[in-house]
C-alpha cells in the first residue's frame, strides 16, 4: 500500500513539475487577464485592452448590463455581427 501512496506522489510531483515547466512557457506570451489564455491576434492593442483579448475587454466594459448573449447598443459588439449575418 505505501507502494501506491510513493507511487502517487511521484506522480504529483511530475504534475507539478509539468505545471511548471508550462507555466515558464506561457510567460512568452501576453497573457489576458480575464480568460487567462494568450492573446496572439491584437497583442500590439494588449495594453489598450487593459491585457485582455478585444472581446474579453468588449464584456468586461462595454457590454454593460446587456445578456452576454444578447446584443449591447455598441455597433461593434460581436451579437451585432452574428445577428446581422443571420438576416440575410
Amino acid at each position: 500500500m505505501s507502494g501506491s501512496l510513493a507511487s502517487q506522489m511521484k506522480l504529483t510531483c511530475a504534475a507539478r513539475i509539468e505545471i511548471i515547466e508550462m507555466e515558464k512557457q506561457k510567460a512568452d506570451y501576453l497573457i489576458c487577464v480575464r480568460c487567462n489564455r494568450p492573446v496572439c491576434v491584437y497583442e500590439k492593442d494588449y495594453l489598450l485592452f487593459e491585457k485582455m483579448h478585444w472581446i474579453c475587454f468588449h464584456f468586461e466594459f462595454e457590454h454593460g448590463d446587456y445578456d452576454p448573449d444578447e446584443p449591447c447598443q455598441d455597433p461593434s459588439c460581436p451579437w451585432n455581427r452574428i445577428s446581422d449575418a443571420g438576416d440575410d
